[in-house]
């Protein structure tokens, strides 16, 4: 019933999914245990300070504004899929598929350095969508100033640089100024941080801070191989279900379309590949993956003929993700 609902933009489909990002997050109110928000890189150490400021250190304030902010991320999400057609009319599915697969691993994200930057790396995926067609330098340097910005957040994220590239080769012509433009806009945020440090007598502090110290995880690792077998078990079936639809519709699209819908899968490719870069071994860059497992999952959703299927998917997901965080 609820995927027949978020089918169709609607003003209430807002509260309906604050409802339920809250519902499938209240565990995080009645677990404090392990909480470390002490990152080493140095925007999330920035980033960490404001929030220690602004929540008063409240456990209660934390977790609320985590949701708040992973309702933000979702409306985001949902609204560049409106925004560039990637679904033809305008539903709420992508916000409902992104809270639901977030929450599945909320103990891992939960305010950590990679939940935050998810904010950098979305804004950058939409201004690959908007660059497509578009001649303008200023898109490109968006582009690599956000991934920039994003491993400042948290490191293992400047691997999308790769992406970055990718795009530009089979999105636009060759054209070395807009390679130089784009590489360039990576760097310049370390340039900023760099000299900052430099000018505070701590570069060498910032140097190995983050190079070689880079917390990538806020919680212990605790892994339960069950538990994660099945939620990563599910996510891949959304990833294939999703992968499927996209073959089976790809020569149907329009062009365009084929174009978002072929960066998404690269986004899902160089997402996994950042497990590749963490040490000791986090679920953190599961939030990465949600960005186009969300789109996949709701672009599948759109395009079943069997709603019968689609509202049992829902239903599967959201029943797992109820019994691990409540009775398991």
């Amino acid at each position: 019933m609820l995927v027949k609902i978020f089918k169709k933009a609607q003003p209430y489909l807002l509260l309906i999914l604050a409802s339920y990002a809250v519902l499938l997050n209240v565990n995080l109110y009645f677990d404090a245990q392990g909480l470390n928000l002490s990152p080493t890189a140095p925007l999330s150490q920035l980033l960490s300070n404001f929030i220690n400021v602004i929540t008063f250190q409240s456990h209660f304030l934390l977790v609320t504004l985590y949701i708040a902010l992973l309702f933000l991320q979702a409306l985001l999400l949902n609204q560049i899929v409106y925004n560039y057609k990637i679904i033809d009319k305008a539903n709420g599915l992508t916000a409902l598929c992104y809270i639901l697969l977030s929450s599945l691993f909320s103990e891992h994200i939960f305010m950590s350095s990679a939940f935050f930057a998810a904010f950098p790396i979305i804004f950058a995926v939409e201004r690959m969508y908007r660059s497509y067609n578009n001649n303008q330098f200023t898109h490109l340097f968006d582009i690599g100033f956000s991934i920039g910005l994003a491993s400042l957040l948290y490191l293992p994220a400047l691997i999308f640089t790769i992406l970055m590239l990718i795009i530009l080769l089979i999105t636009r012509i060759f054209n070395w100024r807009e390679w130089v433009v784009s590489v360039v806009a990576v760097i310049i945020p370390y340039f900023l941080t760099a000299t900052y440090y430099l000018l505070t007598d701590g570069l060498g502090l910032f140097l190995e801070n983050h190079f070689t110290k880079a917390i990538t995880s806020v919680v212990p690792l605790q892994l339960d191989y069950l538990e994660i077998g099945v939620k990563v078990g599910l996510s891949s079936i959304i990833a294939a279900a999703g992968l499927f639809f996209f073959q089976n519709r790809f020569l149907k699209s329009i062009v365009k379309t084929r174009v978002f819908l072929t960066i998404l899968v690269y986004l899902l490719t160089i997402s996994v590949l950042t497990f590749l870069l963490i040490n000791p071994f986090s679920l953190g860059p599961i939030i990465f993956l949600n960005i186009p497992l969300s789109i996949f999952g709701a672009y599948s959703l759109y395009n079943t003929q069997n709603t019968k299927l689609a509202e049992l998917s829902h239903f599967l997901l959201f029943i797992t993700l109820f019994i691990f965080q409540y009775i398991y």
